[in-house]
């Protein structure tokens, strides 16, 4: 069963469809809680919370996997901790039982991966983006939207928003140059090459995020089930290389 679903989980990662559907089949990520109830040396039941205005369902039985988290440079492991299954539904809280691969254990803010129906929503970028339980904010840390949000999000609302992250990244990047213009960096490869990066930033438009988030969507590890100012991690996917989407 586990290469299968890997598999599954691998090609829904490539979906980012962009039409109105009357539903659609999503791996949905989750961070699992400081819960943890030991059942023995290799399994466990843990935790996550399903609010029950997002529009969808985890059903008894429903399985899952289980990968690490990024923490730090210094700490890259997204690696596959094990597999499970839902065994207890009680309101927003649903309790799985995993069986851990040799040598891993879970902790508070690891993800668990599962597949779910949506119904009647916009399958467009941001929903496809943001259902690896990433956040985006602005400089000031203020997010561009929350979760609950993308199951009303249309079209429209969703070029408003990118057009709002746009801006936000030529805002920073104008005001890194005017307070600190010495930080400023070469790149060296990709898209980008032969630019500055705060002078890249000032020059941004919605096609260049929508390459960006494109990236994120079918390569998500380093950002899921974390929190980023869009104009940080923007900057430094273009001084990486901007690596993208062949479509």
């Amino acid at each position: 069963m586990r290469p299968l679903f890997v598999l599954c989980i691998a090609l829904t990662c490539f979906s980012g469809l962009r039409a109105q559907k009357d539903s659609a089949d999503k791996i949905m990520v989750f961070k699992i809680t400081g819960y943890a109830q030991a059942i023995n040396d290799s399994m466990s039941i843990l935790q996550v919370v399903k609010p029950d205005t997002w529009p969808f369902s985890i059903n008894m039985k429903q399985v899952a996997i289980l990968r690490h988290h990024y923490v730090s440079k210094q700490a890259f492991d997204t690696a596959l901790i094990g597999t499970g299954k839902c065994a207890l539904i009680k309101g927003e809280y649903h309790y799985f039982t995993f069986k851990f691969y040799p040598g891993q254990r879970a902790t508070e803010g690891d993800l668990l991966y599962t597949r779910v129906r949506i119904p009647l929503v916009y399958d467009g970028l941001l929903l496809n983006v943001l259902r690896h339980d990433i956040g985006l904010t602005d400089i000031d840390e203020k997010p561009f939207l929350s979760f609950t949000d993308l199951f009303d999000l249309t079209r429209e609302q969703e070029q408003n928003l990118l057009d709002k992250m746009v801006a936000d990244i030529r805002y920073t990047g104008k005001a890194m140059i005017d307070h600190n213009p010495g930080v400023d960096k070469d790149i060296t490869e990709g898209l980008y090459k032969g630019k500055k990066v705060l002078a890249a930033m000032l020059t941004t438009n919605r096609s260049d995020l929508e390459l960006f988030l494109n990236y994120v969507m079918v390569r998500p590890g380093k950002y899921a089930g974390n929190t980023w100012k869009i104009s940080e991690i923007f900057a430094t996917w273009m001084e990486g290389g901007a690596p993208h989407v062949i479509k």
